[in-house]
């Protein structure tokens, strides 16, 4: 069990949260307080930077992930598309 407070990293000249950015189209606050507990368990935020989301999501979450390049999927027909990322 991780345990977190409510204080994340603030960026006084930006006014605006260091890394996961709520906004006014997604106000939760989940983002940032995912990647304060990721950083914990990486030591620091600084430890924790870069990276791909999903690896986070699945240490974190313990659920399945999985990777798909945008790239390579894009001349593809959404019903291909689909296929793909149908497990």
């Amino acid at each position: 069990m991780i345990t977190i407070d409510d204080e994340v990293l603030w960026d006084n000249s930006a006014k605006d949260l260091y890394f996961g950015n709520p906004n006014s189209n997604n106000p939760s606050i989940w983002g940032p307080l995912l990647e304060k507990a990721w950083s914990k368990i990486q030591f620091n935020y600084l430890n924790s930077n870069g990276g791909f989301q999903f690896v986070t999501l699945k240490a974190l979450l313990g659920c399945p992930t999985s990777y798909y390049r945008i790239r390579s999927l894009a001349n593809n027909t959404p019903k291909q598309i689909w296929n793909v990322i149908n497990i």
